[in-house]
């Protein structure tokens, strides 16, 4: 054996009788045991800076009162982790039978660890999946998996509280019943066209005859009548109170007070349905114009249908010598004719 390293030396001390080759059994020259010597610091020199290759087995209990420099990552067999290199806010695991893996830090603030098949993960909790249980309401939540569930929870108790409403004081809400007045209608007090009665969940409103219109109509209501205007002019009325329809709501008008009219020595009125008599006096004689469209009269809407002229004279009951005509009829004018003695005419037309 050339006894080259320290491990090649035998733990039999007979057994060393040479080193490298330089003998040091029994009886060697004296300057074999000085070239041991050298030989053997110089082995000693190459254990301890690493250059002999040589295994280095610690029996007992290895004390290092400095730096532990490895050249090579500890194994995880070893009580090491296998990784040269981690960064701040990595964390280790295991993804292999001995064998542990760097999981970088999260890139989202707020991220949490989630468990995977063969490595975790950061993300955030899918809650219709990764979470189980009702949460309650003392921890924020409602109690209840269903919509009914929670607003039944987070409602004040409903239990002996039946067609009650929910009030705010500003600060709570509480159950109250309705009351009648300023907080709600109850009941309808009888009138003209309006039936009375208390307000149930199954009741009716009847409204009965109204009162007769007139000119002074006007929509109104009090707690026990109630009026209605109407525009004029109406174009359909039902009879009077005689009529076989009388009280189921005809219209009964007392006066045409309402109709479009002016009733001076010239003027008009305006009838249901239209139609339009005009009337007026003009003096003079020959031909004289007529303007329906001058006031106090009104143009008709559509046409002058016709029109009758009786002539005026200061002769008493002698003859004019002609009869008055009419021409040109329109809806804002006619031209009159007239005896050359008359002194004027009276005129009525009647048109739509």
């Amino acid at each position: 054996m050339a006894n080259s390293k320290i491990s090649e030396y035998s733990n039999i001390p007979a057994n060393n009788t040479e080193i490298d080759g330089i003998n040091i059994a029994e009886g060697c020259a004296p300057s074999g045991i000085n070239n041991a010597i050298r030989e053997l610091m110089a082995q000693l020199k190459d254990q301890q800076s690493g250059t002999a290759g040589d295994d280095f087995t610690v029996g007992g209990e290895l004390s290092v009162t400095g730096a532990v420099n490895l050249t090579q990552a500890l194994t995880v067999a070893n009580g090491g982790t296998g990784l040269s290199t981690v960064t701040a806010g990595d964390i280790l695991y295991a993804s292999g039978s001995n064998t542990l893996a760097r999981l970088a830090g999260a890139s989202t603030t707020g991220s949490v660890l989630l468990s995977g098949a063969t490595a975790p993960s950061w993300g955030k909790v899918p809650l219709t999946t990764h979470v189980t249980g009702t949460l309650p309401v003392a921890n924020g939540g409602t109690g209840a998996s269903t919509a009914t569930g929670a607003i039944n929870a987070l409602l004040p108790s409903q239990t002996g509280n039946g067609n009650k409403v929910l009030q705010t004081d500003g600060s709570n809400v509480s159950w109250q019943t309705v009351a009648s007045g300023t907080s709600g209608v109850s009941s309808i007090t009888a009138g003209a066209g309006l039936s009375g009665g208390t307000i149930t969940s199954s009741g009716t409103i009847s409204m009965g005859q109204p009162g007769d219109l007139s000119s002074s109509s006007t929509s109104t209501a009090t707690g026990s009548t109630h009026t209605h205007a109407v525009t004029f002019p109406v174009t359909s009325v039902k009879g009077s109170a005689s009529d076989t329809q009388s009280g189921t709501g005809n219209v009964i008008l007392s006066s045409l007070d309402s109709f479009g009219k002016s009733h001076g020595a010239n003027g008009y009125q305006k009838l249901p349905g239209g139609l339009i008599m005009q009337w007026g006096y003009k003096s003079g004689s020959g031909a004289q114009t007529v303007a329906f469209n001058s006031a106090p009269n009104i143009a008709f809407t559509t046409a002058c249908h016709s029109m009758t002229v009786t002539q005026t004279a200061t002769t008493g009951n002698s003859p004019l010598g002609s009869a008055a005509t009419v021409t040109a009829l329109s809806s804002t004018s006619a031209t009159v004719y007239t005896g050359a003695s008359a002194t004027g005419f009276y005129w009525i037309a009647i048109g739509v």
